[in-house]
């Protein structure tokens, strides 16, 4: 694959700034750097070929998807008296992971809040947290310690029986991932 990252975030902005460098004919024998700083005048994506969703694997990344939800039949007697040891999320990736080559994407699992479909929000507390890197090229099976995503399904308030999978860094990445 290619591809190609133009800008970066202006100092303290959070706005996208480009510095363009250009070479003129100048019969001036003076130097003076000049930075050109136009508006932004595009301010989207072009993608060759969109790709097409298989609907019965999970796509991490790419277009149209970014996220994954997973949702687990979690049974009551593991909802209020098991003591969890391990558990490790096994995700099996249906043909290589695309992307650049030192594009480096991270799988991140969190447990959800509430759970309301594609809009549900995940837990943001880093303890509920569990990432893995995925390199392009790869293809064997991704391992994901979930023990203490699972502990939040458990007790007398527990969160949905569900994780949201994603690729991190989201939208800033090539990576794609068909597990």
């Amino acid at each position: 694959g290619t591809g190609v990252r133009i800008g970066g975030a202006a100092a303290g902005s959070g706005a996208p700034s480009f510095i363009n460098y250009v070479t003129l004919a100048n019969s001036d024998t003076t130097t003076i750097d000049r930075i050109i700083s136009p508006a932004i005048q595009f301010n989207t994506f072009v993608s060759q070929s969109p790709q097409t969703v298989d609907p019965d694997l999970l796509t991490l990344g790419g277009v149209p998807t970014a996220r994954a939800l997973v949702r687990f039949p979690w049974p009551v007697r593991l909802r209020d008296s098991a003591t969890l040891v391990r558990a490790t999320l096994q995700l099996i990736p249906s043909s290589p992971v695309v992307g650049l080559g030192d594009d480096t994407a991270f799988v991140i699992a969190r447990p959800v809040i509430a759970d309301f479909g594609g809009k549900s929000p995940a837990v943001t507390d880093l303890t509920f947290t569990t990432s893995v890197p995925v390199l392009p090229g790869a293809s064997d099976t991704v391992s994901l310690e979930v023990r203490r995503q699972l502990t939040s399904w458990q007790g007398t308030r527990p969160v949905p029986p569900a994780l949201t999978l994603q690729l991190s860094p989201e939208v800033s990445s090539f990576t794609r991932v068909l597990f």
